[in-house]
């Protein structure tokens, strides 16, 4: 088993406003006004394994991991971006990995 912690998913349009303006989110559309989920795990191997996961259940999802892994975190960052139109970056797209 994998324990998860979620502690990110839907963001109301009040919320991403301010992220903005705190200069916390770049885009005034966010995957988290639509389809995200943010899990916290409890070390890299938890995160690399979460991620493969997800990657084998649903490959379409963009999963996020990599950078996080990178700074010492053991984050997951799912979502369904390309299913928003229009697409307000070009990283999303189906299977993005980052």
């Amino acid at each position: 088993p994998v324990p998860i912690s979620k502690n990110g998913g839907w963001r109301c349009p009040k919320l991403v406003y301010n992220m903005i303006i705190e200069k916390r989110a770049r885009a005034a559309v966010s995957p988290h006004s639509f389809f995200a989920l943010d899990s916290d795990l409890i070390n890299t191997e938890q995160t690399e394994k979460y991620a493969s996961l997800v990657n084998h259940l649903f490959p379409e999802f963009r999963i996020g991991y990599k950078g996080y892994i990178k700074v010492g975190m053991s984050f997951v960052h799912l979502d369904q971006a390309y299913k928003i139109q229009p697409r307000a970056s070009e990283s999303w797209i189906e299977g993005f990995r980052f």
